[in-house]
């Protein structure tokens, strides 16, 4: 437990900073990562923005629990809506796993990721909902620049990398999902079945809905849904 620990709260940790101007809040390194990618977006023609980045544990708890009952949409492979009441709790579980970390576990408590998009469509756009789908970011797509951006070798060398590039058979396809190379690598290091399991037996965890389910398969869960990304550069 205590590997994992240092990220069970409800509270912005230390390791993080929050910057004022855009409300972006990363480990230090990271968001001066961030600017130099930015930066060599633009060159690309991509205004490269974060819509999402560290993420609390009770941030998370809050969203894994609304799923959980119904008040967000659960959605399938391809990003369409189910209908919530015809779903048993194992559904409902697989359908949360497949587009949503288990709080605790989530790699954005971690400060080393980022959900972006491109804000130069928006502007033609304004009225646009951004709703992190992969058709998004492809040919067609709104950001489908970006998605080409992040395609390029020189994201791999401004020192990021894209955990859920496609579809491994766990998490859903994040093209827009950014982690810092190094910086993950330090957080992976730590992740272990046996941590996850102990974790979920805490108090803390007791919180969740779905405990049960996520205990009983607790092995095939941390097999399928957490470690299994695409491989870090820097491993």
């Amino acid at each position: 437990m205590k590997m994992l620990s240092k990220f069970f709260n409800g509270e912005v940790h230390d390791h993080v900073h929050q910057r004022e101007v855009d409300q972006v809040c990363l480990q230090p390194r990271v968001l001066e990562k961030l600017d130099n990618l930015v930066t060599v977006a633009s060159l690309q023609g991509v205004d490269l923005a974060v819509l999402s980045s560290y993420r609390s544990f009770e941030k998370q708890k809050h969203i894994w629990n609304e799923k959980a009952v119904g008040k967000r949409a659960l959605l399938d492979d391809k990003g369409n809506q189910l209908e919530f009441k015809t779903l048993g709790s194992q559904e409902v579980l697989e359908a949360i796993l497949r587009w949503s970390a288990i709080p605790g576990v989530s790699r954005h408590h971690w400060g080393t990721e980022m959900d972006v998009f491109d804000r130069r469509p928006l502007e033609e756009n304004p009225d646009y909902k951004i709703k992190l789908t992969p058709d998004e970011y492809k040919p067609g797509g709104i950001f489908q620049n970006l998605g080409h951006f992040l395609k390029s070798p020189i994201v791999l060398e401004s020192g990021f990398y894209r955990p859920y590039e496609s579809d491994l058979g766990g998490v859903a396809p994040e093209p827009w999902h950014l982690s810092s190379a190094v910086e993950a690598l330090e957080q992976e290091k730590l992740l272990s079945l046996r941590a996850f399991e102990e974790w979920l037996e805490c108090d803390q965890a007791q919180d969740l809905l779905l405990i049960d389910l996520i205990q009983e398969q607790a092995q095939e869960i941390f097999k399928r849904y957490i470690t299994n990304t695409y491989s870090n550069p820097m491993a």
